[in-house]
Order: C-alpha cells, then structure tokens, then sequence
C-alpha cells in the first residue's frame, strides 16, 4: 500500500511529544531499542512513502523516535471535532494486541467513548480480524542490525466506529508497552458514508 489512503480525512493527530521509541532503522543507523527491546527494527525505507501521511519526524531511521509505546499517554485533538471512527495505524510485539482507547469529548460532564481495536504483531504474517496490513517490508533488522531477508515485518491499520458521534478534545492511549503507535486519525461526523 502506497500513497493516501481512502479512509485518510485530514492530517494524523500530533503524536510528536509523545514518541518514545525508536522501531525504524535506516542503512548505517545505530543500533536502537527496537520494537522489542531486542533491536529487531523496521527498514526505514519501508515506511518513506508514508512518511507525510504518518507525520514522521524528519531524520527518522537514523535514531529518531518514530513511534509511541503505550503508556497511558493523553493526544490533544486540537480543534476538537465530532467523531464517527477512530484510526490507527501501529504494531503490536509479543503476539496480536487488542486494546481499549478513550475518546474525551470537549467539556466536563458530557459522556465520552471507549472504543477497542486490534493490531497484529510486527511479525504476524496472516490475517488479523479487525486489521489489514498497512505496510510491509522486505526484510527484518535482526538483533545485531543485520538484514533477515526471510522475515517481513509488518504495520497494521485498524478502525473502530463509535456507537454514537463525540465531540473529541484528547484521546487517552492504553498502557500496554507492546503496542506501538505510528498514526492516529480521526473521521468527523460530516463524512459519514465515507470511511470503509
């Protein structure tokens, strides 16, 4: 998958201060923690035609933190827009990660949203219920930074559709360390009958 996708309806949200892990690596980079602490990374390139899309930071591949590891963090929305569905685009280590996110609406008192979705493990290589392949790549960074031409690591897309339309100011990220995170997106309400 290359280029925009359908269900992209404006720019991720800002997940800029809350990137805290580096899963990505490009040619001549050194060593980082990896998605799973061991250093098994993501080919930089893999992710270039993305790199707008995801709003990755500049240099990334090259020790730059790329991606946020689930710990409770909260995303400011911004403009705070009604909500039909929620994006993300990330990977799970340690098998398929199925997690709960909650959507703030602007204000106090008003009800908010928990919606749960699912991602498949970096190196999962069959089907996901609830998730597609985003992207993949040809090879693995092994543990010592090595090409493993016979794994192909993957991103996964996820959508969950809420009940009910919210008025969305942040979101709060699920703690659990072996989801990563490299887009969220947001659809408003005045697009209903677009998103797949």
């Amino acid at each position: 998958m290359t280029g925009t996708q359908p269900w992209i309806t404006g720019p991720a949200l800002d997940l800029s201060e809350h990137r805290n892990n580096t899963a990505c690596w490009a040619p001549g980079a050194g060593a980082s923690d990896g998605f799973d602490g061991f250093g098994r990374a993501f080919p930089a390139h893999a992710l270039e035609p993305h790199e707008r899309e995801l709003r990755l930071p500049s240099g990334f591949g090259r020790g730059e933190a790329d991606n946020v590891t689930c710990e409770g963090q909260t995303v400011s929305v911004g403009d705070e827009p009604t909500v039909i569905a929620i994006h993300v685009v990330g990977a799970g280590t340690q098998g398929v990660v199925r997690e709960v996110f909650r959507l703030h609406p602007a204000g106090t008192g008003t009800q908010g949203a928990d919606v749960a979705l699912q991602l498949g493990d970096f190196l999962t290589r069959g089907h996901v219920p609830g998730a597609r392949c985003y992207q993949q790549a040809d090879f693995l960074y092994d543990t010592g930074g090595r090409p493993e031409p016979s794994v192909w690591p993957r991103l996964w897309h996820a959508t969950a559709r809420l009940a009910e339309p919210v008025v969305c100011a942040r979101v709060d990220l699920p703690f659990n360390p072996d989801l990563h995170l490299f887009g969220i997106w947001l659809t408003p309400a005045d697009i209903q009958g677009r998103t797949p």
